[in-house]
């Protein structure tokens, strides 16, 4: 499921002055009827779901939200420890939790040689 949401939001960035249709929308029209439906299903259950998989997949996306804002904290910008914070504070799993703190007590260069190997 997170690999489909994540993939779902990555196709929804585009390119500046794009617009992000439902699923099966401009970039998805082509697709079958079962796929739109089934994706569509999907990104509900990633709004209005409460599962350990919806979860995971908010955590995943607040999670990529922090790295970023560290990111551009080395690179010098200093208005992002209000976006660091609401990441932060928005994690609900301890794996999310620590993957966060390890990202937040290392450089990002460190991080991903630690957790992307």
């Amino acid at each position: 499921m997170v690999a489909v949401v994540e993939c779902d939001d990555e196709v929804g960035n585009g390119f500046p002055g794009d617009v992000r249709g439902e699923v099966g929308g401009p970039r998805g029209e082509q697709a079958h009827p079962a796929v739109q439906e089934g994706a569509q299903r999907i990104v509900e259950e990633y709004e209005n779901g409460d599962s350990l998989e919806v979860i995971c997949a908010h955590d995943a996306d607040k999670l990529e939200c922090l790295i970023q804002a560290v990111e551009y904290r080395e690179q010098g910008y200093s208005n992002v420890q209000g976006w660091i914070d609401s990441s932060l504070q928005k994690l609900k799993t301890a794996s999310a939790q620590a993957l966060a703190e390890a990202a937040l007590n290392m450089t990002s260069v460190e991080w991903q040689r630690t957790y992307l190997p």
